[in-house]
């Protein structure tokens, strides 16, 4: 059986108002940094140079950007290069030490009396300055130049490198005791000048040497929307073709033909040369069906409808882009494309203080003890006990508060090594010895004496 096809009718209308003298895609990509929202407008035009026009084909999107946290931190040096503030006796004599040595606050010392026995630092020498890491390796304080303050932290991410140090130095100074009032004060020397120790543990950096610096760093959590490279100028040439409006109704008898939109597009022929290239892609088919019972053939009344794409605008076709860019969808947050703000969470904080570096005052100096109290009887009066191992010397003696002067009125005790000599003792160890003794009534008594062994 052969197919009979007949063409009704057929409308062709062109569309030259739809091949634009330029396209502009305006594009507003709104990013979050660091909790603010970030507005920033992406200009892509095609061709380049064209200038807007009753024939432009204009219009703007709205983006969601990508979303970064920054994460800062703040690293305070002190004044002076490490070097120069370990061993520094400025008119505030060992001002850094001052700073992280209790001992020198907490003390009271006579003035002038503080003293840096060794400046030189890590030579070797006796009673020089050293500072070392925590496996005793010595320090280069060139390269670790910087002190850092109690205030800031260094972190990997801030390309400084640091160093955890113990600086030990060696100090003298006189201590001393006010045993008078706070408006009078009466001063009593307490020590005698001896080498103290005097171990502090800081952090060197390699930070710039007496200032505060700051540093960020970005981290990424969503790369958001990616526009597409070229859109424009895709759009462009898409629409720089001349479309054309066509409309057509064909009756088949019997039904063969299908014509489906998206899929197929039409030509015309026997009619104007552009009409056979049109390629006039099918928008909508409609198909009636007419069954002839006595022939048994079904019919059909085909009638297609042609034209430009009427669905589809910019914002589309990058939707249609993304779907493979950004698989990950939990990554892009609704309402960042509003707001520019995510709906929960924060930049990441970072410490803005740590513990202050120093350790316990000196250490323990046992070359010279000092107890002393008021006396229980007469306030005005202090009773003073001295040890003095370095010289063998132990002494108790009583001190008037108005002179810090011995009470010449009051017994006093002196015990010393040098008061035994090998010369005039044949056995010079001091220990309690029996002795028997006759009173005055001539009656024989024993008792224990600290005394040397009878020569």
């Amino acid at each position: 059986m052969s197919i009979v096809q007949t063409h009704l009718t057929s409308q062709i209308k062109p569309r030259p108002e739809l091949q634009p003298s330029r396209v502009g895609i305006y594009v507003k990509e709104t990013a979050q940094v660091g909790g603010q929202a970030v507005v920033s407008i992406i200009t892509d035009i095609w061709p380049t140079s064209a200038a807007s026009g009753l024939r432009s084909f204009d219009t703007s999107l709205d983006m969601s950007g990508p979303r970064i946290t920054l994460v800062s931190g703040q690293v305070t040096t002190y004044a002076a290069a490490a070097g120069s503030a370990f061993n520094a006796t400025e008119s505030t004599p060992y001002a850094w030490w001052s700073l992280k040595v209790p001992a020198f606050t907490q003390l009271e010392t006579v003035p002038g009396s503080v003293s840096l026995v060794n400046t030189a630092i890590n030579d070797g020498s006796k009673n020089c300055i050293t500072v070392v890491d925590e496996s005793g390796s010595a320090i280069n304080l060139i390269t670790y130049s910087a002190i850092l303050e109690h205030e800031g932290t260094v972190h990997p991410w801030m390309n400084v490198q640091s160093v955890k140090a113990i600086v030990t130095g060696y100090f003298t100074y006189q201590r001393r005791k006010n045993i008078g009032t706070a408006g009078s004060p009466v001063w009593v020397d307490v020590n005698q000048p001896t080498t103290h120790p005097h171990p502090v543990r800081v952090h060197l950096c390699t930070a710039p040497v007496g200032t505060t610096t700051n540093y960020q760093q970005e981290s990424l959590l969503s790369t958001g929307e990616v526009y597409p490279t070229g859109l424009a100028e895709a759009i462009y040439l898409s629409l720089s073709t001349l479309q054309y409006e066509f409309g057509h109704t064909i009756l088949e008898q019997p039904f063969y033909t299908l014509i489906k939109p998206g899929k197929h597009s039409l030509n015309v022929s026997g009619g104007a040369s552009a009409w056979a290239s049109m390629n006039a892609m099918v928008q909508e088919t409609t198909i009636n069906f007419i069954n002839s019972p006595g022939s048994g053939i079904t019919s059909a009344k085909t009638q297609v409808r042609c034209g430009p794409v009427e669905h589809l605008e910019p914002g589309q076709l990058i939707q249609l882009t993304n779907i493979f860019q950004n698989r990950d969808l939990s990554k892009i947050n609704p309402n960042e494309r509003t707001s520019g703000l995510p709906n929960g969470g924060a930049n990441a904080e970072m410490p803005s203080e740590t513990a202050k570096e120093n350790t316990t005052p000196a250490e323990p100096d046992h070359a010279f003890l000092t107890w002393s109290a008021i006396d229980s009887v007469d306030d005005s009066r202090t009773n003073v006990i001295n040890h003095d191992p370095a010289n063998g010397v132990w002494s108790s003696k009583q001190l008037v508060n108005s002179t810090g002067a011995a009470n010449p009125s009051a017994p006093s005790v002196t015990l010393a090594h040098s008061d035994i000599t090998a010369a005039s003792v044949p056995n010079i160890a001091a220990k309690f010895q029996s002795f028997t003794v006759c009173q005055n009534d001539g009656t024989i008594k024993t008792c224990a004496i600290l005394a040397t062994v009878p020569g």
